[in-house]
This record gives structure tokens, C-alpha cells and sequence, in this order.
């Protein structure tokens, strides 16, 4: 019998710990770097090889790993049957998701451009409408006659003013309509910061390994018409009120270079073992030296496995790494020191 590993739970190591991807449930489970590196070391050896080299407390995390199917025992025969996944992504839209905040200057846009740019999903927001007859008469004209897989509207509430009928008519006329959120706030709130969101799937997975899964193929109109490659996006690509070609300009290069910027280009990220399933709204920054880095510090830090708010966390430079717009550098045995006092001594 010899030791395979399952392909569609792929391990991700960290500066501090591995982190076992688990694809088709949609879940993660986090490993001691240098156990999870020596058992992978095993695979396809014979059984009573491995059980010979290892000590007590890795032959128990091998048995969670069996347990947990993330690895098993099979014949030698078998072994060519068990192949590695391909994880390579590809999408035939050149847009995949595009966001437009709904106002005079927009509500004219034809929504059918970007059925060109085979965007699929659509996010509408609202905000400025106030007769809900005229606003439920644009939609119906402008996007009951679509193909987007998916339709959610944002609308901002006016006081004084029923939604429920508004809200039952629209989905019952528009089937491609699948949430509408009332919202009470001016406007959205952008985050300083980032906060964590996570998606274990292996379409994510598969993207991130080659893109920026926040930016890569979307697009973001802003009430004035600014032409964005995110709501967070500070460069204008164009403007609605310019007589433009819209699929041009998201097949340029300029457009398309965010996309490309993935998190094992970016200086902290490329040493976290969450970096294939986070998607980060913050903008990548390129240095003179074409490495990337965030202005922004992350709530996670990599090299102490510590959230902000979790005992014993320390920022960045409290544990002698610095990432800014001039370098890079890590003095490893502060980090070495600093994870010996919180995982070990305590």
C-alpha cells in the first residue's frame, strides 16, 4: 500500500503554518509547517516505510489527515489512477461582474454592452430616485431584456416611502433579479482597511493562483459615469458622456494590468497561507523595483498566525517586518522570538 493525497484538497503553506484547502466542502484546516512537509514527502511511498520514519505526534497527524480524507492508502497498482487536478482558470467573459450606481448621467446606459462583454452578473445600486413608478419603469425597460445569470439591486430608502409593492413587481416582471437590499445609509461605507472575506471553492482557488480575485474582469461605473475597474479603482478610464468604445477600454492593457497582480506578487500576502481563497479590495502599489505592496495593513499577520484583536497580537513592525513603498525586510529571528514566546512558551 502506498500514501496518496487527495487532489482536491491542496496544501498552502504560510511563513508560520500550512493550510489544507478543502475544495469540495468549502472549508479549511490549519497544519504544523514541518509535519505537513514531510509527510507530503511520502507520497506514493509504501506504507510500512513511512509508519518506520515517523515519530509519535506525526503519526497522529497522519491519522487526522486519513480521517479527514485528506490523504490514503492504496494499492500500488492504483497509483496511476489517482491523477493530479488541473487547476488552471479560464472565463469566456471579458467582463464577468460589473457594478453601476444608478443616476441622471447613468440611466441612460445601455445595458446590453455588457451582454458583449459577456458579463454574467450585475449589481445595480440606487440611490438619488425618489418617484419609485419612474425607477421601476427604467429597470423594466432597461434590463428586463437581458441575459445577466444574476441581478441584485442596492436601493437607498426614502423616508416615508412603501418598498414592499415596489419590490414584489420588480421580481415578478424581472426574473434575472435575484436579491434587492434596502439600505438607509447616504451612501456605502468604503472600508480603510480590509476585512477578511473568504471563499473555499476551486473556482476561487483555481483564479487566485494567476489573478487578483477582486479585480480581475470587473467593472465598476460610479454615478458621474466614470468608467473604474473597482469601486475602490483611483484611476478613470473614461467617461459615459464621451463618445467611447467600452470594450476597448477593458481590453487594454492599462485596464487589464490589475488583474494579473496576484497575491504571490505582494509583499505580506505572498506569505500567507489564506492568499488563494481572500478576496482583498485593497490596491496593489508597485515599487521602483516592480514589486508589489499594500499602503494598508492587513487585519491578519502571516508571520504570527495572530488576527488583530486576538491575544498576543502584534502589528507588522512590532515584530520587525516593514513593507512600504521604498522596500521589504524581515528580521527573522525577532519573528523567531516573538512565535517561540506566543506558541511555545505559553
Amino acid at each position: 500500500m502506498i500514501l496518496k493525497f487527495q487532489a482536491e484538497t491542496p496544501v498552502i503553506n504560510g511563513f508560520n503554518r500550512s493550510c489544507i484547502y478543502d475544495l469540495p466542502r468549502n472549508t479549511y484546516d490549519f497544519l504544523p509547517l514541518a509535519v505537513v512537509n514531510k509527510l507530503y514527502s511520502f507520497e506514493n511511498m509504501n506504507r510500512d516505510t513511512i509508519i518506520d520514519q515517523l515519530d509519535a505526534n506525526e503519526k497522529l497527524w497522519l491519522n487526522y489527515l486519513i480521517e479527514k480524507e485528506y490523504c490514503f492508502f492504496i494499492p500500488q497498482e492504483f497509483k496511476d489512477r489517482f491523477p493530479k487536478i488541473n487547476f488552471k482558470w479560464t472565463n469566456p467573459s471579458l467582463i464577468s461582474n460589473t457594478i453601476i450606481d444608478i443616476s441622471q448621467t447613468t440611466s441612460s446606459f445601455d445595458f446590453k454592452i455588457l451582454e458583449e462583454l459577456n458579463c454574467k452578473h450585475l449589481l445595480i445600486r440606487i440611490e438619488n430616485y425618489d418617484n419609485l413608478e419612474v425607477l421601476h419603469s427604467l429597470l423594466k425597460e432597461k434590463i428586463s431584456a437581458t441575459t445577466f445569470k444574476s441581478i441584485d439591486l442596492h436601493i437607498r430608502k426614502k423616508p416615508g416611502v412603501s418598498y414592499l409593492s415596489f419590490k414584489r413587481r420588480i421580481k415578478k416582471e424581472i426574473k434575472q433579479i435575484t436579491d434587492i437590499n434596502f439600505y438607509n445609509k447616504k451612501q456605502y461605507n468604503i472600508p480603510s482597511f480590509f476585512s477578511p472575506f473568504f471563499l473555499i471553492n476551486i473556482n476561487t482557488f483555481s483564479e487566485s493562483l494567476r489573478f487578483n480575485s477582486y479585480y480581475n474582469r470587473k467593472l465598476y461605473i460610479d454615478k458621474d459615469g466614470n468608467i473604474k475597474n473597482g469601486i475602490e479603482g483611483e484611476y478613470i478610464f473614461s467617461n459615459l458622456t464621451k463618445n467611447i468604445d467600452l470594450i476597448e477600454i477593458v481590453q487594454s492593457n492599462r485596464y487589464k494590468n490589475i488583474w494579473n497582480i496576484n497575491k504571490d506578487k505582494i509583499d505580506i500576502c505572498k506569505d500567507c497561507e489564506f492568499r488563494y481563497m481572500c478576496i482583498d479590495n485593497r490596491i496593489p502599489r508597485k515599487r521602483n523595483n516592480s514589486t508589489y505592496y499594500f499602503e494598508e495593513e492587513c487585519l491578519y499577520n502571516p508571520y504570527i498566525s495572530k488576527w488583530k484583536g486576538d491575544k498576543d497580537y502584534k502589528s507588522l513592525e512590532e515584530i520587525g517586518v516593514i513593507s512600504n513603498k521604498s522596500f521589504f525586510s524581515i528580521d527573522l529571528k525577532k519573528v523567531e522570538k516573538i512565535n517561540t514566546g506566543i506558541w511555545i512558551n505559553n
